[in-house]
């Protein structure tokens, strides 16, 4: 087992497994050569682990939240997409990691398993289909159809109002998945929803808030006043010492047009004011504080003098 074709083996496991988060299928080590004894071989040794009847992972047996859903998409069958809450978290839709994993296969068979659900839609579109990560998924309306057929109406508002920040699903694109699969069990709900609800930012200004707050918090940046007055204007956050504000675009139609022109004419309002103006998308202030964290920290710094 450790000739020298053995390795060769090994070595083109090893890159398969580096493009697939880890993972690598039953048919592909057997298109590379293995037969069942020397698959068994490698289990027993450590270097393959069994996830799933038919998926293996490649040296190490932990996987990452993006390995363990590949997963379930290769054991799942042809096909396979990740969907529903699943889908919207992997869409960056939904903060909370969902318990369960949702899987729909464009057929009438896929094999459901111990650790994810498989949901039979034979009339889903290639069109309503991607890859992102690395993992086969639901666009973003056609997640949110999905979803609105499991969770709780406040749950699918939240993806709504996330996908219509993030400008990867809005009111037209849900309208159209509804009217693409009207059968489809989420239908009715979604439908429901968008009689009433516009998409618009997930979080509320008291989340934006305490985000900001955790962010200067942990990255050891001065306590921001809240709601501060500059002229006739206030400001979400600032640092009056340093004459930095902050605006947070949340809770607001900020991506409109009307608004852009109202956010430049509040910036420029407050530079003729003498501040210093920062603004960020609450998607930043979610994912990104890090980098809204440093760029306030250089924010703090004097310029550097001109040469």
């Amino acid at each position: 087992m450790h000739s020298s074709r053995g390795c060769r083996v090994d070595h083109a496991i090893a890159q398969l497994a580096g493009r697939q988060h880890e993972l690598v299928e039953l048919a592909q080590l057997r298109a590379l050569g293995l037969t069942p004894r020397q698959i068994d071989y490698r289990l027993e040794i450590g270097r393959l682990h069994r996830r799933y009847r038919t998926v293996y992972v490649v040296g190490s047996p932990g996987l990452s939240l993006e390995g363990e859903r590949l997963a379930a998409m290769l054991a799942a069958g042809p096909g396979a997409v990740l969907s529903h809450a699943a889908a919207c978290h992997h869409w960056r839709l939904l903060r909370r990691q969902p318990t369960g994993l949702d899987v729909t296969v464009p057929t009438s068979g896929g094999r459901a398993q111990q650790g994810f659900r498989v949901h039979r839609h034979p009339t889903l579109r290639p069109p309503d289909t991607t890859t992102r990560l690395g993992i086969p998924v639901v666009r973003p309306a056609r997640a949110i159809l999905d979803l609105a057929q499991t969770a709780r109406r406040d749950i699918t508002i939240q993806a709504i109002d996330e996908a219509h920040v993030q400008r990867l699903a809005r009111g037209p694109h849900l309208h159209t998945q509804v009217a693409a699969y009207p059968k489809h069990p989420g239908a009715k709900a979604l439908r429901e929803i968008l009689r009433t609800h516009v998409g618009g930012s997930l979080l509320t200004d008291t989340d934006l808030e305490d985000l900001f707050l955790e962010i200067c918090r942990t990255h050891g940046l001065p306590q921001p006043a809240t709601q501060h007055r500059i002229g006739r204007l206030t400001v979400d956050f600032a640092f009056p010492a340093s004459r930095i504000a902050i605006e947070t675009d949340g809770g607001k139609y900020h991506g409109t047009p009307a608004a852009v022109r109202r956010d430049h004419r509040r910036d420029s309002y407050l530079i003729r004011m003498g501040w210093q103006v920062l603004r960020f998308s609450d998607e930043q202030i979610e994912y990104q504080p890090q980098i809204v964290a440093a760029t306030i920290l250089a924010a703090f710094r004097p310029p550097a003098p001109a040469r």
